[in-house]
């Protein structure tokens, strides 16, 4: 056999084997239904700190201003009570959003304003506050 045709069939077998690779292959997907979730109820812990920082409390008191259109001297801390949330949404998850399902420490706090008293739930840094609702 010839060199060419040698050159000539090696490239017949990469093109066949490009134009297999590349081809569209049907693939059946099966629904699998979701299997259930294990919700963990909040408690409370020893494991964060007892007292919120003062760098806490003014993050806190800035995020719920802004929620409510005052000033952040206008919110006063009344109470706080140390928290291990059981997904990363410390309990409160908004509509359609996926929450890791993890121990997240923190504090549920109530804050006094001049529109009511209100609860939020935080991480322990701060970072992360959700309010939960006036209080009542």
């Amino acid at each position: 056999m010839s060199t060419v045709k040698v050159l000539k069939l090696g490239c017949l077998v990469v093109v066949l084997m490009l134009a297999i690779a590349c081809s569209p292959s049907t693939v059946s997907i099966t629904p699998v239904s979701p299997s259930p979730t294990t919700v963990m109820s909040p408690s409370t812990t020893g494991s964060a700190s007892s007292e919120p920082s003062a760098t806490w409390i003014q993050q806190a008191q800035t995020t719920l201003a802004e929620q409510l259109g005052l000033s952040p001297d206008q919110i006063q801390l009344q109470t706080s009570t140390p928290m291990e949330w059981g997904d990363a949404c410390l309990g409160l998850p908004r509509p359609d959003e996926v929450c890791a399902q993890v121990i997240t420490p923190g504090y549920q706090a109530t804050f006094s304003t001049p529109q009511g008293n209100y609860v939020i739930h935080s991480d322990r840094t701060g970072r992360s506050i959700r309010i939960a609702e006036p209080a009542s």
